[in-house]
């Protein structure tokens, strides 16, 4: 028995009708699984790099934004920190004094007034975050005013280099998984895509389509796998 065949019990798979065309899509080997995390990471610290490089293009694109340009980002941040804050499980034991335990809910047994005021009680408990949320922005955003264009600018990039990081991993992720996952032939011997770079080139439905085909395989063998054991 040849080492594909070896491989080939091993490793799940199901064939994909995508536009007429038959796709053969398998789960990833150990060694694929470690390269293509491999190329992720490179992606991730190739981003890194030109943010922190005082002459890369990616950084002369963020620096011709602006001011105006830097506040909103950084609102758009302050925003999402603040809110994810407030949704926070424990946040009436951080702040008591702006936000006081969540009412109890009823029991099945309760009257109907006793669950219309736990309603109102909680819609109070929503609008006081809202409000807390609001004030939370605001308050940021007074400290991101003040600073210098230059500070201001390298309070954006040390942001940015972290988000844009994870998309950059995300990216090449998706791209080495559609690339070693897909075949043309059901042996398994031609890619359906050249390289990493030719699959993330493919229409947006497609891509997401056959890493949604991906994601199902994956679970369904991780599932099957657990069984077994």
């Amino acid at each position: 028995m040849t080492e594909a065949m070896v491989d080939a019990l091993f490793r799940w798979h199901k064939v994909i009708e995508l536009g007429g065309r038959q796709i053969h899509m398998r789960t990833l080997s150990a060694l694929d699984d470690n390269e293509r995390t491999r190329q992720a990471m490179f992606a991730a610290r190739k981003v890194r790099s030109e943010l922190l490089s005082d002459d890369s293009d990616l950084r002369a694109s963020l620096r011709g934004l602006g001011r105006e340009a830097y506040l909103n980002i950084a609102k758009v941040w302050e925003q999402q920190a603040a809110a994810a804050a407030a949704s926070y499980e424990k946040f009436a034991e951080l702040h008591p004094a702006s936000d006081p335990p969540e009412p109890v809910e009823p029991t099945l047994e309760a009257a109907l007034d006793a669950e219309d005021a736990w309603a109102k009680e909680m819609q109070a408990v929503a609008d006081r975050r809202a409000d807390w949320t609001k004030r939370k922005v605001a308050q940021e955003m007074e400290a991101w005013a003040a600073k210098s264009d230059d500070d201001l600018f390298e309070g954006v990039v040390e942001r940015e280099i972290e988000g844009m990081a994870r998309q950059a991993y995300m990216a090449e992720f998706e791209a080495q998984t559609i690339h070693r996952a897909c075949y043309s032939d059901q042996e398994f011997t031609r890619s359906t895509f050249r390289s990493a770079a030719e699959a993330a080139s493919v229409d947006r439905y497609v891509f997401r389509k056959l890493m949604t085909e991906y994601y199902e395989l994956d679970r369904f063998a991780q599932d099957s796998d657990s069984l077994k054991n």
